[in-house]
């Protein structure tokens, strides 16, 4: 299996990446696109199956490009999810030897539903079409079910799609992105602006389709608009009541986040000295780090490139309760990266990057005095290639811990701790 939960083949010399082929089993394949050295290919029929086949859960496995490894047995999956991280650190020159096997809650216990859904929309004939992109296409399967998607996620569709259908001209599309929130989901719209009759019916959708705040966008660099708050959008974190900007970035599940946070305060360790020490959390979001690490005692420095983020986290850290000690500091690390004049007197950095990971930010660290480094990653191959410069300069890597919020799919998050040495 490759990377991205494919079955891989030699054919000739040629590497086929067929989408729902397992290792073992013969299969009738048809090629239908190049990809990097080898070809993409589709899956027509399995010859001989692999004992780690079973039957998938849900009736758009397959098509909806969500979820793609519904189709392994538990066992295999998890181990899936485990070589993933191996191999790329393999990759990189580590033979990683504390390593478990990922930290999973039950398939089915709502702290593994995912709080969040990134949804297309399509004006057609017959109405709006509103799902997730088919499997290597464009075309946009209607979601009916989702096993992994918090209900509320799910009754949003209907509304969503009356409400689209009065306004949204043939063949408009619109991307939407939904969040669990209390007291009602938060909702972002981009695609073209509507109608002033569709704003004014925007109070009626959002009370069917349960939705506490619209939001809308022309495009994912755009401005956002807030059309409708029927009440402000809110996550709990730590205890903390943290009030969501619109569109925000958050753990994919309760129980993933709980995890992170678990496995980020081990490796952290205690703040040294009753008045704490100085730590620094480092594309810190709206605070799912940064609230417990100050609640352990830690003067936590909180970077983050949106200005909106770092508002809502320093909100939440005066209360109401004791007031936590953090300092907010907008700042795109990917440009300017915390320089090693400004991380001294830091005792621990967490760094928690999007996909891309944290390349500028793990140089400016290798070159640095920082004595611990805490890395949280969402994809191996990135945090293999930041790992191998913070070992580079100095550092030794510690205890990964694998953490599997992304049930059913290829996808990983890891923690992972680095002491310098």
């Amino acid at each position: 299996m490759g990377a991205r939960g494919d079955g891989v083949a030699e054919v000739d010399g040629v590497s086929w990446f067929v989408p729902f082929a397992l290792p073992g089993e013969i299969v009738l394949a048809a090629p239908f696109a190049a990809r990097g050295e080898g070809v993409a290919a589709g899956l027509r029929a399995i010859e001989a199956p692999s004992p780690d086949r079973r039957e998938a859960p849900c009736r758009h496995f397959g098509v909806c490009g969500g979820c793609d490894l519904q189709h392994l047995s538990p066992q295999a999956y998890i181990a899936f999810k485990r070589d993933r991280v191996v191999a790329a650190l393999r990759r990189r020159g580590f033979e990683p030897a504390d390593i478990a096997a990922p930290i999973q809650a039950p398939a089915q216990a709502p702290a593994q539903a995912r709080r969040r859904l990134a949804l297309a929309a399509l004006r057609i004939a017959e109405g709006v079409v509103i799902g997730l992109h088919q499997q290597g296409t464009h075309r946009i399967e209607r979601l009916q079910e989702c096993p992994v998607a918090d209900p509320a996620l799910v009754r949003l569709l209907g509304p969503a799609a009356d409400y689209l259908r009065s306004w949204l001209p043939q063949g408009g599309k619109a991307d939407l992105i939904a969040t669990v929130a209390e007291p009602g989901l938060d909702l972002l719209v981009d695609g073209p602006p509507p109608p002033d009759d569709a704003r004014a019916a925007a109070a009626a959708f959002m009370q069917a389709g349960g939705v506490a705040r619209m939001s809308w966008r022309s495009g994912p660099t755009a401005p956002v608009e807030t059309m409708l708050s029927l009440a402000e959008p809110s996550v709990t974190m730590s205890g903390r009541r943290v009030a969501l900007p619109p569109g925000s970035f958050l753990q994919a599940t309760q129980a993933g986040e709980a995890a992170i946070v678990a496995a980020v305060r081990a490796a952290a360790g205690a703040p040294a000295g009753k008045s704490g020490a100085r730590l620094a959390d480092l594309f810190c979001g709206c605070g799912t780090l940064s609230l417990p690490l100050a609640q352990d005692g830690w003067k936590v420095l909180a970077v983050e490139r949106d200005p909106a983020s770092i508002a809502a986290l320093s909100k939440a850290a005066r209360g109401p309760g004791p007031t936590l000690n953090v300092e907010g500091l907008v700042r795109d690390l990917d440009d300017r990266p915390l320089a090693e004049d400004e991380l001294k007197g830091c005792a621990v950095v967490v760094f928690d990057p999007p996909r891309a990971g944290a390349k500028a930010q793990a140089e400016a660290l290798a070159r640095s005095a920082v004595p611990v480094v805490v890395a949280v990653s969402c994809n191996p191959e990135t945090f293999a290639r930041d790992a191998r410069i913070l070992v580079d300069g100095g550092y030794e890597l510690g205890q990964i811990t694998v953490i599997d919020q992304f049930l059913w799919s290829h996808h990983v998050e890891l923690v992972a701790g680095f002491r310098r040495v």
